[in-house]
């Protein structure tokens, strides 16, 4: 009778779900939210079977510890943002080659190293919005081919790597005065396009053949000649702002947009 009732507690311990890390909140295990809990490190013990969402946002966490993740094999998104990481460590996101989703945005980060999301083929949205990046390495986007959705945004830009594949690419409030020779032309699926507040002299080549409606340039003036960029810090005197012309596929609204960029924040 001892070893009976020895063997249905063991079932019954076994059949538990494993246990959820006592700053956070897990449900069904496979969707993790450890957010706002003012937190300093990555928390130990999370649920290898993780799978759906996984939130750190708006915490305090300043570094990752390399291989921080890795038991999480299973892991489909992350939500690092709002956070105060100023570098990525090499193996930061080893073992999360199911990662399909990663929110790097509102951090301090100030440079990426070239394999900073190597492993991660299964990548299909990266957000690094809000950051402090003035460079980007050449091969950083090597082993993320599907790579579709990709922010930049309000980051210190002054230029880009060659061989971006994306749907979606948004680089408003840069410092951008160039964009890589053919950038558009690489693009074939792009659908949205944000360039809004940068100093480019000039529309890129190929912008105004791209066979969509969803791009974004506000800042820029047609003239009688040739397009120049007026980058305005405010919306005051913009009429003439990419009124619609034969050089121009944007249906611009009858008012000025307000400040906040139709491209998004």
């Amino acid at each position: 009778m001892v070893y009976v009732v020895l063997g249905l507690g063991s079932l019954l311990v076994g059949g538990l779900p494993p246990p959820c890390p006592p700053p956070c909140q897990c449900y069904d295990t496979s969707k993790v939210f450890c957010s706002e809990e003012k937190m300093r490190e990555i928390p130990a013990g999370l649920p290898g079977n993780a799978t759906q969402l996984f939130f750190l946002s708006d915490n305090m966490l300043a570094r990752l510890p390399p291989g921080a993740f890795g038991t999480l094999s299973r892991l489909g998104e992350l939500h690092l943002d709002g956070n105060q990481l100023a570098e990525l460590p090499a193996g930061a996101f080893a073992g999360l080659g199911a990662l399909r989703r990663l929110q790097l945005q509102h951090n301090a980060l100030g440079s990426l190293r070239p394999d900073a999301f190597a492993g991660l083929s299964n990548l299909t949205f990266l957000s690094l919005e809000g950051n402090q990046l003035a460079s980007l390495p050449a091969t950083l986007f090597q082993g993320t081919l599907g790579l579709l959705h990709l922010s930049l945004a309000r980051n210190q830009l002054q230029a880009l790597p060659p061989g971006i594949f994306l749907t979606t690419l948004q680089l408003g409030h840069n410092n951008l005065s160039s964009l890589p020779p053919g950038l558009l032309d690489g693009l074939p699926s792009l659908a949205t396009l944000g360039l809004e507040h940068n100093r480019l002299p000039r529309l890129p080549a190929g912008l105004l053949r791209m066979p969509t409606r969803s791009w974004c340039a506000w800042g820029w003036r047609i003239t009688p000649g040739r397009a120049t960029a007026a980058s305005p810090t405010s919306w005051a005197g913009s009429r003439s702002f990419l009124t619609p012309s034969s050089m121009c596929k944007l249906s611009v609204p009858a008012r000025p947009p307000s400040r906040a960029s139709p491209c998004g924040r």
